[in-house]
């Protein structure tokens, strides 16, 4: 399995399109629906979040194809505090691999992604297009993490064990929420540039 293969998709367990869990009812009862239902209509003319809302749960699932897993841990580790001390290229250089283990570790994060919306009229060729805002929400406990260091910089990600939760809110309503059970990312990720 590539990088790629490893989304978000995978992470909420998606094996349908279509995304059938998404609870719009929830977000349809509240006043973030009634916002987003003015934004539409002040941007699309006629059109309403209705039209929009049967293929929502296919486009999010789509969104979620695009985004690497892989490279929101990259970004956290590359961050965290038990890499730092490998940060000096003089002491840790690019042709010496440095391995860091790190046993047990625990990640948050906050992905804001937008859906963009394009509506076309047929007969006269107009388009208008729109952005709606969405906010994935992930806290992940990691074991077994095995990176490799060069130059002070990550290079690779050769093990983990992964399990967390993640929620997916449309103007701040929870529309997706899911708890995984513990998986291991696949293969041995070689980060870009690198």
């Amino acid at each position: 399995m590539s990088e790629a293969e490893v989304s978000l998709h995978h992470f909420f367990s998606l094996e349908d399109v279509e995304l059938k869990g998404l609870d719009l009812a929830k977000f349809d009862a509240s006043q973030a629906y009634r916002e987003l239902e003015q934004a539409v209509k002040h941007k699309a003319g006629s059109v309403t979040w209705a039209a929009i809302h049967d293929g929502f749960g296919n486009e999010v699932s789509q969104m979620l194809k695009g985004i690497s897993l892989v490279k929101i841990l990259a970004t956290a580790w590359s961050k965290s505090s038990e890499i730092q001390k490998y940060r000096d290229p003089v002491k840790y250089p690019p042709d010496k691999p440095v391995y860091v283990t790190l046993f047990n570790h625990d990640i948050s994060s906050v992905q804001k992604p937008s859906l963009k919306v394009v509506l076309r009229e047929a007969a006269t060729g107009f388009e208008r297009s729109f952005e709606i805002p969405l906010e994935i929400v992930l806290k992940l406990s990691m074991e077994g993490v095995v990176l490799e260091l060069r130059g002070g910089k990550l290079a690779s990600i050769q093990s983990a064990t992964c399990k967390g939760k993640g929620e997916i809110k449309l103007q701040g309503v929870g529309i997706y929420k899911t708890e995984t059970r513990s998986f291991k990312l696949p293969g041995n990720y070689r980060l870009r540039g690198e």
